[in-house]
């Protein structure tokens, strides 16, 4: 029971807390950020590859196939929110201002958790921190694990054109906030208000 209380403790200390099995972090933000990403069970997997829009795992279009079946939104009640329909509950896909808002308020460092290589993200608001795995993405060519970097999707599209929607990239160099080929398959780290 000790033992038991210590632990929980412990979580308590770091921010963590749990919303239907998954574990979140308070940085200091206008949301709270997923400790894993989707298809991961822990912080250093990188879990699944998903197409903007779509709820299952690694699932890549063609242009013909894209031009066909057109999401012009994703909000959590629309059945396309990778994050709410994994997970359920309150979890959603981040906001692109919710990933800025990541990148501006937290320190990036490039390091290496449980033998894969990625970014410590660490709230300049309370120290507290995420570790996002670097391992790539998937496109119709099959997937790419140069540089090493990773892309993570947002939930906004571009407003100038539909076939593009907004990312948060990074590498050991840089982070990128940009819009990117919506059918290629990103990472998702959910967020819950």
């Amino acid at each position: 029971m000790l033992l038991l209380f210590m632990l929980s403790l412990n979580i308590m200390a770091q921010g963590k807390r749990q919303v239907n099995g998954h574990e979140y972090v308070d940085l200091g933000l206008s949301v709270k950020w997923a400790t894993c990403n989707v298809g991961a069970s822990r912080p250093s997997e990188f879990g699944d590859y998903y197409v903007w829009g779509e709820t299952s795992a690694e699932t890549l279009k063609s242009d013909v196939d894209a031009e066909e079946e057109l999401i012009n939104s994703i909000h959590p009640e629309s059945g396309y929110d990778t994050a709410r329909e994994n997970w359920g509950g309150a979890w959603r896909l981040p906001t692109k201002e919710e990933f800025q808002e990541l990148r501006d308020n937290c320190y990036w460092t490039w390091t290496t958790q449980g033998g894969q290589k990625g970014a410590r993200v660490t709230s300049k608001k309370n120290g507290r921190s995420i570790f996002l795995p670097a391992e790539g993405y998937r496109d119709s060519f099959g997937r790419h694990v140069e540089d090493p970097l990773s892309y993570y999707w947002t939930s906004t599209l571009s407003e100038e054109s539909s076939e593009y929607a907004c990312s948060l990239g990074f590498t050991n160099r840089e982070i990128i906030m940009g819009f990117f080929y919506r059918h290629d398959g990103f990472n998702v780290r959910p967020v819950i208000d």
